[in-house]
């Protein structure tokens, strides 16, 4: 794909590379052995979001690597563009393609699983106000598809992540079930399971480095932000090796070509509508409270 077919900025990678060079700390890491996960870490994980509906947990991640990934976004949001825009940048790509990650999903999902092609850069300040708005990770408009099972969500603070600062919400395992089980055909959610709902929140405030996940019939959302630093993530997406659920079932075993991560830019900023103001359309648009539901 020819640069000249990307939103202008994406046209001229001389301008990205000054914009690299006014991050102060340049990334030195060393190389390290893929470090497995121990199995009693990775059955804990499995067992916590098989029951909860969600996990947390720590990885053999630079830490230099994350805080270089977020200096970077801030760069890029600091000069007016979107934060998808500092995928452009081959650091994120090394985070994207960490073999942790990469290991923490074949424990998930299976032996070869993979990171899917459509990493969402979230960043939530006092102008953005808040995070994405509650919804369901999936391949389509049917939240409640069996495919949705095949996806799982990882997630990846860059900088300190809480409920001050619109760190990430769940709702809990029974709440989300509660959820999907109360849809009708009018797409309206009962009085009773709304409380239900707001009963079954959950924050989970994280430290850089952090991975937090999910499956998809979990619910959740980012945070409204208050007082802190900007909170900046990295959401990610695994699916098993052996099917094909969309446009994005395709991945990247190392840092891809410049013109490679800007026509993943461009098929992201379509896909999800993403724009200056970090949002996108939200499941719960199409569900209204029905006051004469039981």
């Amino acid at each position: 794909m020819e640069p000249s077919v990307f939103p202008e900025p994406l046209q001229h990678p001389e301008y990205w590379h000054q914009l690299h060079q006014q991050v102060d700390a340049p990334l030195r890491t060393t190389r390290r052995p893929r470090v497995m996960l121990q199995r009693v870490r990775a059955r804990h994980v499995r067992a916590m979001q098989k029951e909860l509906g969600w996990f947390r947990t720590r990885l053999a991640i630079d830490p230099a690597l994350i805080e270089h990934c977020a200096a970077l976004t801030q760069e890029v949001v600091s000069a007016g563009h979107p934060a998808s825009f500092a995928l452009v940048f081959p650091e994120l790509w090394q985070l994207i393609t960490h073999p942790a990650l990469l290991e923490l999903a074949e424990r998930l999902l299976g032996e070869r699983a993979f990171i899917r092609l459509n990493p969402i850069l979230h960043y939530v300040d006092q102008q953005v106000g808040q995070g994405w708005p509650p919804h369901a990770d999936g391949v389509g408009y049917h939240y409640r598809d069996p495919q949705n099972r095949l996806i799982q969500t990882l997630w990846i603070p860059l900088t300190v992540a809480t409920p001050e600062n619109g760190c990430m919400f769940v709702l809990s395992r029974k709440a989300s079930q509660a959820f999907w089980e109360s849809m009708n055909e009018e797409a309206s959610l009962p009085a009773g399971v709304l409380r239900a709902c707001l009963h079954g929140v959950l924050p989970l405030p994280c430290l850089p480095g952090q991975v937090i996940g999910w499956g998809g019939e979990t619910v959740h959302f980012g945070g409204q932000y208050h007082t802190g630093p900007p909170r900046i993530s990295l959401a990610l997406e695994a699916q098993p090796w052996d099917c094909i659920l969309d446009e994005f079932s395709a991945t990247f075993a190392a840092a891809p070509c410049y013109e490679k991560r800007c026509a993943v830019i461009q098929r992201l900023r379509g896909e999800y509508a993403i724009t200056d103001s970090n949002h996108s359309s939200s499941l719960w648009e199409h569900y209204t409270l029905d006051p004469t539901a039981p």
